[in-house]
C-alpha cells in the first residue's frame, strides 16, 4: 500500500527537493524555481501515482536540462519563463489575499496553528513545543482548521476543482509547468523575498486546503529527507537472476557482484538505517478504532517470520511504530487471523502512513468464572493472534464487576482465554468449534485453581532501567497442531508479553506455578533469556533481568571463486540448530524473540551484531531466490560455530559452495517422474538426518553435506 501524502508533508517535501536542486545546479534562486516546475508539472498532468521520486525525477531531468543549456551557452541561465504581466501580480497577490483572510477568520486555537504551520513552516513537532501542546493536539487543531477553511474557501471561489487548481497554479507564481518561473525567484530580486515566501506558502495551504490528498498518494518523508531524496538519483538496482543449478553441475552459483575479488575492502560499519510506521486504524465502515494491537512483523524473503514491534492504537486510531530496520514488513493486528494484513516497504529516514481498516467478525458475550463457577470481577480477556512468539496473543478487553465482557469484529477462526491475578490461566476457547452464526457468540472462560505472578525491573549494561523493554513469560511453540480431519488447528497458549514501564518495571499475573521461561530483549542489546519460578500468591520478590551488549562478528561472504556475494543471509543462535530440512532453507529454531539476523551488502561485507555471550552458531546462506514449480532449489551454506564475550568482536569469511553433494532421480516403474517425494539422507557416523522434496521432473539434489 503506497504511503499518503499528509498536509504537514508539503513544504518539508519541498524543502528535500529544493536541497536536491541546489546540489545540481549550485544557485539559490534557480533550485527554487526548479522545485516551483516541479509541483506545477504535478498539478497540470497528474500522473496515476504521484510520489515525490516521480518529483525528484522531473527536478532531476529539468536541471539537467539547464545544466546542458550552461554547457551550451557558456553562461548561467535559469528556466525559461517569461516575466510575469501586471494583472497576473494583481491576480496572484488577490488570490493570496482571499486565502490571508480566510486564515484570519479561523477561530483561535486553529487560526494560529494555521499560520504558524503554513505562513511560518513550522512542524507539528514544533508547533506543539511552542505551544506547549500534545502533537496529536496540533494535528488535530490543523485537520480542523483545514477542513472549514476549505468550506470558506469553497464559497467564495465557487468550489470547484478547476477553480481551486487555477488558484494554486496562480498563486505558486506560473501559468504553466512547462515554463513556469517561481514568483519567489523574480520577487525576490527585487527585495521582496519574505512576500513571494508567503505566497509560495499561502499555495501549499491552498493545495492541501483544496483536498490535494485526495489526487496526491505522495510518500511521507518527514524523517531524513534529504538522504531519501538523494536516494533517488542513485541508479536502480540490478534485477534478480534465476540461478538455477543443473543437476550435472552440482555445484550451484549463488549471486555474485562485479567487484574483484582481490583486494575485497571490509567497509567500516555505520549507524544503522531505520524507518517509522504511521498505521491508522479503524473499524469496519471507517470509525476510528482505540486500544488496538498492532504487530509489525518482518516478510523480506530469507529472512525469519519474526515480530519487530507492538504498538497499540490511540485515542484517534492512531498507533506509531518507530526505529523499524529498513526492509519490507507485513502489518496484522490482534485480529489478526481473520485479515489478510498489509506488506510494506520500510524507508529509512521516513514515516510511512498505512491505512488500516479492521475486518468484520463475530460479536461475543463472555463471562468469566473461577474454579467453583463464581463469576471473576476485572479478570483479563486474551485473543490469540495465530503467531506463535512474543506476539502470540494480546489482551483485548477486561471484564467487570460481574465478570461479564463484550468483544466486537472478533475472527470466528480465533480463541479465547482468560488471566486473572492467584489464578492459572483459563483454557483456550476455540471460537471455531462454536456456532458463530448465533449473535452473540456466547463464551464462558473459566479459570483455573492456583496460580501466581511475576515482577521485576530491565537494566542495560550500565546499570540504568530500559524503558519499553518486551518481557515475555512462557514457551514458544513450534507450531500448532492441526484438529482430527483437518478442521483447523488447535491454538495453545503462547508467552505472555508486557512492555515496561519508564522505570524499566513490568509485573506479568495469571500464569500457571512452577518454572517458567523468561525471555527479555531491547535494541541494540542481546536477547535475554532465563527462568523464572512462579508461587502461589502475589509475586514478593522484583526481579533483576540485566541486558548485554553481546558481541559482534564481521566479515565478506564470497563465492567458491571468491567473488564477493551481495544479499547473503547471516543468522546467529545460540544453541545447536536442528538442521533436519535446512536443505529446503527451514532454519527450525525455536525463540520467543528469534535471533540476529544481517544481509550482506554489495561488497559482500555483513555485520551480526547482539550475540549472546558464549558458543553462537553461524550460517551463512545465499541470497534467497523464489522457488518454481519446475525446481526445488536446495539451500546453499556456510557455517560455523564462534565464541565471544560481551563486546568482543570477532571475524569470519564464509565461503558459499555447494561441497560434497548427492543428486539424484525418483521414478515410478515406467519411468514416470514422481514429485514431492520426500529424500532423506542420513550421515551414520553421526546420525544426522537432512530431508527434502523433488521437484516437478523427480530429481533432488543434497548440497553441504559432511564429508566421510
Amino acid at each position: 500500500m503506497a504511503a499518503a501524502f499528509k498536509p504537514e508533508d508539503w513544504l518539508q517535501s519541498a524543502d528535500a527537493l529544493k536541497r536536491m536542486a541546489r546540489a545540481i545546479v549550485e544557485d539559490e534562486h534557480l533550485s527554487e524555481d526548479l522545485v516551483q516546475s516541479a509541483y506545477l508539472a504535478a498539478l497540470e498532468r497528474p500522473p496515476e501515482r504521484l510520489s515525490r521520486a516521480w518529483l525528484a525525477r522531473v527536478l532531476r531531468n529539468r536541471a539537467f536540462d539547464v545544466l546542458r543549456r550552461r554547457r551550451d551557452r557558456d553562461e548561467p541561465e535559469r528556466l525559461e519563463s517569461d516575466s510575469p504581466r501586471g494583472d497576473e501580480i494583481a491576480e496572484r497577490l488577490e488570490l493570496h489575499q482571499v486565502l490571508s483572510e480566510a486564515v484570519a477568520q479561523l477561530e483561535e486555537p486553529y487560526r494560529r496553528a494555521v499560520y504558524l504551520r503554513y505562513f511560518e513552516g513550522l512542524g507539528p513537532s514544533a508547533i506543539a513545543r511552542e505551544l506547549g501542546l500534545p502533537t496529536k493536539t496540533v494535528k488535530t487543531r490543523l485537520h480542523r482548521a483545514l477542513a472549514s477553511l476549505r468550506e470558506r474557501l469553497e464559497r467564495r471561489l465557487g468550489g470547484g476543482s478547476g477553480d481551486w487548481r487555477a488558484c494554486a497554479l496562480a498563486m505558486s507564481g506560473a501559468p504553466s509547468a512547462a515554463g513556469a518561473l517561481s514568483s519567489a525567484h523574480s520577487v525576490s530580486q527585487g527585495g521582496l523575498a519574505i512576500m513571494a515566501k508567503k505566497i509560495v506558502s499561502a499555495a501549499a495551504l491552498a493545495l492541501v486546503a483544496w483536498g490535494v490528498i485526495e489526487w496526491l498518494p505522495f510518500e511521507s518523508t518527514r524523517l531524513d529527507p534529504e538522504a531519501s531524496v538523494a536516494a533517488e538519483l542513485r541508479a536502480p538496482e540490478a534485477p534478480e537472476r534465476a540461478l538455477e543449478p543443473a543437476l550435472a553441475t552440482p555445484e550451484v552459483e549463488v549471486e555474485r557482484t562485479a567487484a574483484a575479488p582481490d583486494p575485497a575492502p571490509r567497509p567500516v560499519a555505520g549507524a544503522a538505517r531505520t524507518g517509522s510506521l504511521d498505521v491508522y486504524v479503524t473499524w469496519p465502515g471507517g470509525e476510528q478504532a482505540s486500544g488496538i494491537a498492532i504487530d509489525v512483523r518482518t516478510m523480506a524473503r530469507g529472512l525469519p517470520n519474526a515480530g519487530l514491534a507492538r504498538v497499540v492504537s490511540d485515542d484517534a486510531g492512531l498507533a506509531r511504530a518507530e526505529n523499524l530496520p529498513v526492509t519490507s514488513v507485513h502489518v496484522s493486528s490482534d485480529r489478526g487471523a481473520g485479515e489478510p494484513g498489509i506488506d510494506v516497504d520500510v524507508v529509512a529516514g521516513e514515516v510511512r502512513d498505512v491505512h488500516f481498516e479492521l475486518p468484520a467478525g463475530v460479536e461475543v458475550e463472555g463471562l468469566v468464572v473461577d474454579e467453583s463457577g463464581a463469576p471473576v470481577a476485572h479478570a483479563d480477556v486474551w485473543l490469540t493472534t495465530g503467531h506463535t512468539d512474543w506476539q502470540g496473543g494480546s489482551v483485548v478487553a477486561t471484564a467487570d464487576a460481574a465478570g461479564v465482557f463484550h468483544l466486537f469484529h472478533v475472527p470466528a477462526s480465533q480463541s479465547l482465554g482468560a488471566l486473572a491475578a492467584g489464578h492459572a490461566p483459563s483454557a483456550l476457547v476455540d471460537l471455531d468449534t462454536l456456532d458463530t452464526a448465533l449473535t452473540p457468540v456466547k463464551v464462558q472462560l473459566q479459570l483455573a485453581e492456583a496460580g501466581g505472578g511475576l515482577r521485576g525491573r530491565v537494566f542495560d549494561p550500565a546499570g540504568a532501567p530500559v524503558p519499553g523493554a518486551w518481557v515475555s513469560a512462557g514457551k514458544p511453540v513450534a507450531y500448532f497442531p492441526n484438529r482430527d480431519r483437518g478442521a483447523g488447528e488447535v491454538e495453545t497458549w503462547t508467552p505472555r508479553s508486557v512492555r515496561c514501564d519508564d522505570e524499566g518495571r513490568f509485573r506479568i499475573d495469571g500464569l500457571g506455578l512452577g518454572a517458567v521461561p523468561l525471555a527479555a530483549h531491547a535494541e541494540p542489546y542481546s536477547i535475554w533469556n532465563g527462568t523464572a519460578t512462579v508461587v502461589a500468591g502475589a509475586p514478593a520478590r522484583e526481579l533483576e533481568i540485566h541486558l548485554r551488549h553481546g558481541f559482534t562478528v564481521e566479515g565478506i561472504v564470497r563465492d567458491r571463486a571468491g567473488m564477493p556475494v551481495a544479499g547473503a543471509v547471516l543468522r546467529g543462535f545460540a544453541r545447536e540448530l536442528d538442521e533436519s530440512f535446512l536443505q529446503s532453507g527451514q532454519f527450525d529454531y525455536v525463540s520467543t524473540f528469534g535471533y540476529p539476523t544481517a544481509r550482506s551488502e554489495e561488497t559482500g561485507h555483513y555485520r551480526l551484531a547482539a550475540l549472546p555471550s558464549g558458543a553462537a552458531y553461524l550460517y551463512a546462506s545465499s541470497a534467497p531466490r523464489r522457488r518454481t514449480h519446475a525446481y526445488h532449489r536446495p539451500e546453499i551454506h556456510a557455517e560455523t560455530v564462534v565464541t565471544g564475550s560481551d563486546g568482543d568482536s570477532a571475524t569470519w569469511d564464509p565461503i558459499l559452495e555447494a561441497g560434497p553433494t548427492i543428486a539424484g532421480v525418483v521414478t515410478f516403474g515406467d519411468g514416470a517422474p514422481m514429485e514431492s517425494v520426500s529424500v532423506s539422507a542420513r550421515n551414520d557416523r553421526t546420525g544426522k538426518a537432512q530431508s527434502l522434496s523433488t521437484d516437478g521432473d523427480g530429481r533432488f539434489l543434497f548440497v553441504n553435506l559432511d564429508r566421510v
